[in-house]
């Protein structure tokens, strides 16, 4: 005699009839409308601020790192599992839309980064779904946490930075002096390091890059990762250092390099760098699915 296998319990949820929901797609679902919430402030911030062409091509106050990891996270969760839906999934989901109610972008932030933390804890093994979660996460440190230790340790950081660039800026010109986070240079023109500053910023969003072009590539981690993320780090002190030093050469220099056309070139210099080292990072990856693609079209 057979036992069918109707009678046994399932772990997961489907809706009856015809009609499933995939994992992947509730996930990358919820992930959107997170996004869409954390973001919608520097959207609007922008349109007040520049009217809705100028914001258009400012890309609305998002940077371009944010869109790159955002859109990665999205194909990724997409990719993902095809498996009907869990208790725990529908419980989470429900959680993270009562989060979204609340008026604030941090409270959406972070609760991008609960969702990301119940998937990345779900998915044991290194899948498309892990992936994705992996780079919301990144995005939700970047825009929440890595804000508050900068605001926590504005002063000593501040004052680290600041004593960078007068090290440099003392090489090439003399008479400059240091006093906290003043670099006062001989001809009378002083240059305040501030939290907006701080190469910390850059440093987290060209490792949310760094996840982001990883993951993209294949969602297991391996230990060159971290030479590769540690050169990306350097890489995005070097160019804020650069910049910085490059503002103490006047009021000329401080307008060019601080203006708003300043800020966007030096945001795709990052995009440029974080990206080439993450991709030579992945390239064994990268080459193999290349040659992959091509077979298959023979």
């Amino acid at each position: 005699m057979s036992i069918g296998t109707d009678a046994s319990p399932s772990p997961s949820l489907a809706l009856r009839g015809a009609w499933t929901v995939p994992r992947g797609q509730f996930m990358a679902a919820l992930y959107l409308v997170g996004l869409i919430n954390g973001l919608a402030p520097d959207v609007g911030a922008a349109i007040t601020k520049y009217g809705v062409a100028m914001a258009a091509a400012n890309l609305f106050g998002v940077t371009v790192i944010e869109l790159l990891a955002s859109a990665l996270a999205l194909r990724l969760a997409l990719r993902g599992s095809s498996a009907p839906l869990s208790r725990a999934d529908l419980g989470m989901g429900a959680l993270f839309l009562v989060l979204m109610a609340a008026p604030s972008p941090q409270v959406s932030w972070m609760a991008i980064g609960l969702l990301a933390s119940f998937d990345v804890l779900r998915n044991r093994t290194a899948d498309w779904s892990r992936a994705a979660a992996t780079v919301m996460l990144a995005l939700s440190v970047h825009e929440v946490w890595g804000r508050v230790a900068v605001n926590l340790l504005a002063m000593p950081l501040t004052n680290l930075e600041a004593a960078a660039v007068a090290f440099t800026l003392g090489l090439l010109r003399d008479g400059v002096t240091l006093n906290g986070n003043l670099v006062d240079t001989p001809d009378g023109f002083g240059l305040a390091i501030v939290a907006g500053c701080l190469s910390m910023h850059y440093i987290t969003a060209g490792l949310v890059c760094w996840v982001a072009i990883t993951q993209a590539a294949r969602p297991a981690w391996k230990a060159r990762d971290l030479a590769t993320a540690a050169l990306v780090v350097l890489a995005m002190f070097a160019l804020n250092h650069a910049r910085l030093v490059g503002m103490g050469f006047g009021p000329d220099a401080y307008h060019a390099l601080h203006s708003d056309l300043g800020a966007q070139v030096l945001g795709l210099v990052t995009l440029a760098a974080a990206a080439l080292i993450a991709m030579r990072g992945v390239r064994d990856e990268t080459a193999n699915g290349t040659a992959n693609e091509l077979g298959g079209a023979r």
